[in-house]
């Protein structure tokens, strides 16, 4: 269950409360600029980083604001989305018990 909290960082939320919100699972070749990061990064490459075994990754939903991808389940936001504010949300991605 993916739940979107208040927080102090996260994605602002005049671009989560004014986009149409799609949350989709990975197809393949998605990749992600990340805040503090040079350039895009492939989610293949972040995936292993994170040392996300394959099974999970392809439970990890991605979450798209007016077709731009914003965020991958509660592990990245996009730099594009990003915002260190008290108005902004983050994503709690929960297992359904």
């Amino acid at each position: 269950m993916l739940t979107c909290v208040p927080a102090a960082n996260g994605i602002a939320e005049k671009y989560w409360r004014n986009a149409k919100v799609v949350v989709r699972f990975r197809v393949s070749g998605e990749k992600i600029a990340l805040p503090k990061r040079e350039g895009h990064h492939a989610l293949k490459n972040l995936f292993q980083e994170a040392g996300i075994p394959p099974w999970e990754r392809l439970t990890m939903p991605c979450i798209y604001l007016d077709n731009k991808l914003a965020a991958v389940g509660d592990k990245w936001i996009s730099r594009y989305f990003y915002s260190e504010t008290n108005e902004s949300v983050r994503l709690v991605l929960r297992a359904l018990q």
